[in-house]
């Protein structure tokens, strides 16, 4: 700017992007344009390093896996799922490819799942009265040890009250702390 001002020129400092008004005795900034690698996705300007761009440049390059699992309204799924690579090397040690042993993967996992789902249903049909006579007593032996647990709380809560004497206290002032007791709660 030093030379140009020198020389009686009005200077402006430039860089990529800004705009500038020459048509003034003096160079004004009159806005910003966006420079550098741009592509158009539709009708968006994108930047070379914007999101969609650099995901897809990760996927030119990295490959991209692609699963389909149709579901019906409780969520089950309804039928196989379909698998789909692109961009990956073939997985020849694989009789089906990779493709063919993530869908076998899968329908497996689906087939355990209904399996479990299965079994689950079962053990909840089973009601005879001897399980839930043994249900009640469990439920009742709960409740028990619940109370008992209580109360042995507020008795021992209680006791520390009643007995709150310092050992080392009562030894200096000449007396002996009360005597222990045992209690069966």
């Amino acid at each position: 700017m030093r030379p140009a001002r020198s020389r009686g020129f009005a200077a402006a400092i430039a860089p990529n992007g800004t705009m500038l008004d020459l048509t003034g005795d003096r160079p004004q900034i009159v806005d910003h344009v966006e420079t550098g690698r741009t592509y158009l996705d539709g009708r968006i300007l994108v930047g070379a390093a914007d999101g969609v761009v650099r995901d897809r440049m990760r996927m030119a390059l990295r490959g991209h896996l692609s699963v389909s699992i149709v579901i019906d309204e409780t969520g089950a799924a309804l039928g196989d799922a379909w698998v789909e690579a692109r961009g990956l090397p073939p997985a020849e040690e694989l009789e089906d490819g990779l493709e063919g042993a993530l869908e076998e993967e899968i329908a497996a996992q689906h087939r355990l799942d209904a399996l479990l789902a299965e079994q689950e249903r079962a053990i909840r049909a089973i009601d005879t009265p001897a399980i839930r006579a043994s249900g009640a007593r469990v439920q009742d032996e709960l409740n028990t040890t619940t109370a008992r647990e209580r109360r042995r709380k507020a008795l021992m809560s209680e006791l520390g009250r009643t007995w709150a004497v310092d050992p080392k206290a009562a030894k200096a002032a000449g007396s002996d702390a009360p005597p222990s007791r045992n209690l069966t709660l």
